[in-house]
């Protein structure tokens, strides 16, 4: 009987998890999607980038990489169908899941990645990081010391 209550409380426990961090799963891949189509189209490249992110990145893992690339591809398709409605739902999730300049930087940090994807950063693609930048509240100089602090950490950990 104790095992089966430490199952559910880890369960529980893992599911709220999840919850806390859904917003930020979503913001991630809303600004991911805003930067892949920046150049006209979502490649495969940035797309296989997308779920590289979303495989390797610890606090992403909790979630199904399907879940995540299905809220990708509906940022994709919103900002498609409607660019103005588009961007302003992305601005609104960047709003709701990056409430600090640590979780600002880490998506800016993996919008950049994904700009890498297809070996060439477009302007468009530079302006809106920029954007996004803007509407997060953080500089680049922000986000480089937020992932220059990333870096030594895992440095450490190794």
């Amino acid at each position: 009987m104790a095992r089966i209550i430490k199952a559910i409380r880890s369960r529980y426990r893992a599911s709220l998890e999840r919850h806390r961090n859904r917003p930020f799963l979503d913001a991630a891949m809303a600004a991911l999607a805003l930067i892949a189509i920046a150049d006209g189209d979502a490649c495969r490249r940035e797309g296989a980038r997308v779920g590289e992110i979303l495989r390797t990145l610890n606090l992403l893992q909790m979630f199904d990489p399907d879940e995540g690339l299905h809220l990708f591809l509906h940022h994709v398709a919103a900002v498609r169908l409607d660019s103005e409605a588009g961007h302003e739902a992305v601005y609104e999730a960047l709003r709701l899941g990056a409430p600090d300049s640590e979780a600002a930087a880490l998506i800016v940090a993996m919008c950049k990645s994904v700009s890498e994807a297809d070996g060439l950063v477009t302007d468009d693609e530079k302006g809106e990081i920029k954007r996004i930048c803007e509407v997060l509240g953080v500089s680049e100089s922000d986000i480089a010391a937020h992932v220059y602090d990333l870096l030594e950490e895992s440095k450490e950990g190794s």
